[in-house]
């Protein structure tokens, strides 16, 4: 049985539920007679299979990935001028900088550029970094958790 999906307040409530445990409206109206579950909860319901079209693009987190981007090019250009120069920081900022403008476009190149990236960063900071821990979990902890999340089907569903 599945569960029922109160059409007041959406609180989801046992199969055997008659009335809604928050706010008391009665679960068999009608709108449960079609597969056990009311508009409302069809409406509010997460589908993977869903289209594309119908979901806006995570516009958010691409201006958050290009925002990031371009304050590691930034960093990048510094480290540059400086004694001793790497073009790293430079790279890997123009690579999720233009990620994040794709994500924030509703392209799904822009994930495959991120992760393109990522594997940029992780092999280029174990060779520069000798495999060191303590040096190499500060330049790919957070990047990885961000391709974590990028990973999910609800962030690749919105993006066509």
């Amino acid at each position: 049985m599945t569960n029922l999906r109160c059409p007041g307040c959406g609180l989801v409530n046992f199969p055997t539920a008659v009335d809604c445990k928050r706010c008391g409206s009665d679960l068999s109206a009608a709108g449960y007679a079609v597969g056990n579950q009311s508009a409302y909860a069809r409406a509010h319901t997460y589908d993977a299979a869903a289209p594309a079209a119908g979901l806006t693009p995570p516009r958010t987190l691409g201006i958050l990935l290009t925002i990031l981007g371009a304050l590691l090019a930034c960093g990048g250009v510094i480290t540059l001028v400086s004694s001793r120069p790497s073009p790293y920081f430079l790279v890997v900022g123009v690579g999720i900088a233009f990620s994040g403008l794709l994500i924030a476009s509703g392209k799904r190149a822009g994930l495959y550029v991120y992760f393109t990236t990522l594997g940029v960063m992780l092999v280029w900071s174990f060779a520069e970094t000798g495999g060191v821990m303590a040096k190499l979990m500060p330049r790919v902890a957070l990047p990885a958790i961000i391709g974590l999340h990028l990973a999910r089907e609800k962030v690749r569903a919105r993006l066509s």
